[in-house]
């Protein structure tokens, strides 16, 4: 028999309401009715923290994987994306697009990178154009419970990027996701 997670010695029901909490935060830092855009191998984590029935209590009309068209205009759009240069030129191809469109003049937009946010994809931000136009912030999600004694961080490139790359970024992921879950 599998032991349950509150009695685990690690209480990973804490870890995902943890997350949960910080989610339902930066959902409330952008007021009203919101277009939630989640860069799609972001989709199955966050599945893991938190549900379609709570994002609707947050405002959340629709939800919809980041691609390069243009999502629709709405009031607000957030942003909930990886650290990814190519993810910051899509995003910034997104408002240029909406910014040709009338009824787009009232939309603002947020952006909330996972784990962290970066110098780089900030840079790029800038260099579109479009730094000015963004709120900027960050959703820590560093363990994501999958089972009552499974933990993942969903770095799926990161053997390639500290080993043949030479980017050690995911290691302060682990390092930093460690020290949280102290």
């Amino acid at each position: 028999m599998a032991a349950s997670s509150s009695a685990a010695a690690i209480n990973l029901q804490l870890v995902q309401e943890e997350s949960k909490r910080e989610l339902m935060g930066v959902l409330a830092s952008m007021t009203g009715k919101k277009t939630l855009v989640i860069d799609p191998q972001l989709l199955g984590p966050l599945n893991k923290v938190a549900d379609m029935p709570m994002m609707k209590e947050n405002n959340v009309e629709s939800l919809i994987a980041l691609g390069p068209e243009p999502v629709p205009v709405e009031r607000n759009i957030l942003y909930l994306v990886r650290p990814r240069m190519e993810l910051m030129s899509q995003i910034a191809g997104h408002i240029h697009a909406h910014a040709q469109e009338a009824s787009a003049q009232t939309c603002s937009y947020a952006v909330y990178f996972v784990p962290r946010r970066t110098l780089i994809c900030e840079r790029i931000l800038e260099e579109e154009g479009v730094i000015g136009s963004v709120i900027l912030g960050e959703f820590n999600l560093n363990f994501i419970p999958f089972e009552e004694d499974v933990l993942s961080m969903e770095l799926e490139h990161s053997f390639r990027e500290c080993f043949l790359e030479g980017d050690r970024t995911s290691l302060y992921y682990v390092a930093r996701g460690l020290v949280s879950l102290q």
